[in-house]
């Protein structure tokens, strides 16, 4: 009888511990990019489509529209230079659903001015 309470003792102990392990506070899911967004900016002069373009702490960028609840991604890659001000950011066109192929896999520069930038010829805000 004591060696089956000490199995079942040490096996609780390791699904502790595994269980322990296996759950993380960190948030790997794509849709609360947000919470690292170093920039966003916003065009909503097309009626019910609101276009956004954010730029993420670790490099990265995307331009989604959001129409009646569903998004899609027009664009997406990776940036250099600062979006939080104005000057020259460099965006590389890596991919996205609605990607134009004149702009796939370039990297272009484009002028923040005002709070504002032209990003696959519209205009965004900054937020």
């Amino acid at each position: 009888m004591k060696s089956i309470k000490k199995y079942l003792f040490i096996m609780a102990a390791l699904a502790a511990v595994f269980g322990f392990v296996a759950c993380s506070d960190e948030d790997d899911d794509p849709s609360t990019a947000a919470e690292s967004a170093v920039a966003v900016y916003k065009n909503n002069s097309y009626g019910d489509v609101t276009y956004m373009v954010t730029f993420l702490d670790n490099g990265t960028w995307s331009q989604v529209y959001e129409y009646s609840g569903k998004k899609e991604t027009m664009a997406e890659g990776t940036y250099t230079g600062d979006p939080t001000k104005d000057g020259t950011i460099k965006l590389t066109f890596l991919g996205g659903e609605h990607l134009n192929a004149v702009y796939k896999g370039k990297t272009i520069d484009h002028t923040i001015e005002n709070g504002r930038v032209t990003i696959t010829g519209l205009v965004y805000t900054r937020q």
